[in-house]
């Protein structure tokens, strides 16, 4: 039985690469491409696969950092620096493709917001369910 804690951790980390697949569709239909295209997953688990080896170095899968949001906020910011420049080439690699630092800079920007912002609720949530059990 998975225990509440790995639990939340496994929701986070799945939240994280629903995040990552719908900026990868999002782009996609931007640019007027096949979302359902062969090359969907490998733009997606290029960045997402970076960010979960990050992102747990980090901790950010621990459910206690939910109710630390400023110190959530900046190890998002900071593991996601590190992964984005690794997906950035492990796609360029995988892809056959040159590395486009503008791609780069709106990946960075976009995915930096959309995994601080789909996180917002769970800090609620968390902040919250810490009152009444105080």
């Amino acid at each position: 039985m998975i225990g509440r804690n790995a639990r939340s951790g496994l929701l986070l980390a799945a939240g994280d690469v629903a995040a990552f697949l719908l900026f990868t569709l999002a782009g996609r239909l931007e640019h007027r491409m096949n979302p359902l295209a062969p090359h969907f997953f490998e733009t997606a688990l290029s960045f997402a696969l970076p960010w979960l080896a990050a992102a747990s170095a980090f901790g950010l899968f621990r459910p206690s950092m939910l109710l630390r949001p400023w110190t959530m906020a900046s190890r998002v910011a900071v593991a996601w620096a590190i992964a984005c420049p690794v997906g950035l080439f492990v796609r360029a690699w995988l892809l056959e493709r040159n590395v486009s630092y503008l791609f780069g800079a709106v990946t960075f920007g976009l995915m930096l917001a959309l995994l601080l912002l789909w996180r917002l609720p769970w800090v609620v949530a968390a902040r919250a369910g810490r009152g009444r059990s105080a």
